[in-house]
C-alpha cells in the first residue's frame, strides 16, 4: 500500500498520527526444522534434546568419560540443555579439528567466545578448563614468537643491505687502488722522487 493511501485521512488508517498495523502469523509445528549454517542436520541427544549430529561422536566420547555434564543439565529446560550440549560440541569440534599452526587471531576469538558461552550453561568444567587454558596461552606464546620472527627479518634485510653497500665499498676501492697505481707510475715519470728538491742558485 503506498504511503500517499495511510495518510489520506478520509482512509482512516492514520488517526492522531498512529498507525495500527494487526497481523497473525501461523506455522505447522511439523513445518518447522531448525538447521545450523555449520553443521547441518539435528538428531536427539541422549533423550535430552536435539543437536547436530555431527556433534554426537564427540560428546558421547565426553560424556563417557565425565558423566556430570549429563548429571548437571537434568533439571533444565529442554532449549537451555539444547544449547548447552551444541555449544560444547561446537567447543570440542573446535579444538578437535583446529591445529596449532593454523590458529589466527579469528580463531582465538572464535575460541574464547565459545569458552564463555560454555561457563555460562555451568558445566563442571574442570577437566577441560587447563587444556583450554594452555590453548590461551598459545596466544602468547604465538605473538611472541611472531614478534621475534619479525625482528629476525628486520635485521636479515640489514644485513643484506650492508652486505650490498659492502660489496659496492669493495668495488670503490678496487677502482680507488688502481687510480693510486695510476698515479704512482705517472708521479715516477716526472723524474726521481728521492732526490732533493732543491732550489736554483743563479
Amino acid at each position: 500500500m503506498p504511503l500517499s493511501v495511510i495518510h489520506d485521512l478520509s482512509e482512516s488508517y492514520l488517526v492522531n498520527d498512529i498507525c495500527i498495523v494487526d497481523a497473525s502469523v501461523s506455522v505447522r509445528k511439523g513445518d518447522i526444522k531448525i538447521l545450523d549454517n555449520e553443521t547441518g542436520e539435528l538428531m536427539d541427544f541422549k533423550g535430552l534434546g536435539r543437536v547436530e549430529l555431527a556433534l554426537h561422536p564427540l560428546l558421547e566420547e565426553v560424556c563417557l568419560s565425565q558423566p556430570s555434564l549429563i548429571e548437571c543439565q537434568q533439571n533444565r529446560s529442554r532449549t537451555f540443555v539444547e544449547c548447552a550440549f551444541t555449544t560444547l560440541g561446537r567447543l570440542l569440534h573446535f579444538l578437535k579439528s583446529t591445529k596449532v599452526k593454523d590458529l589466527n587471531q579469528d580463531g582465538y576469538e572464535r575460541l574464547q567466545i565459545l569458552w564463555d558461552e560454555l561457563e555460562s550453561f555451568k558445566f563442571d568444567l574442570t577437566w577441560l578448563q587447563p587444556h583450554v587454558q594452555s590453548v590461551f596461552g598459545m596466544k602468547n606464546m604465538t605473538g611472541r614468537v611472531d614478534r621475534m620472527r619479525e625482528d629476525v627479518n628486520i635485521l636479515e634485510n640489514e644485513i643484506r643491505r650492508r652486505r650490498a653497500m659492502l660489496a659496492a665499498a669493495e668495488v670503490d676501492l678496487e677502482r680507488a687502488k688502481e687510480d693510486l697505481v695510476k698515479a704512482e707510475e705517472g708521479f715516477k715519470k716526472i723524474g726521481d722522487v728521492d732526490c732533493v728538491i732543491d732550489y736554483p742558485l743563479a
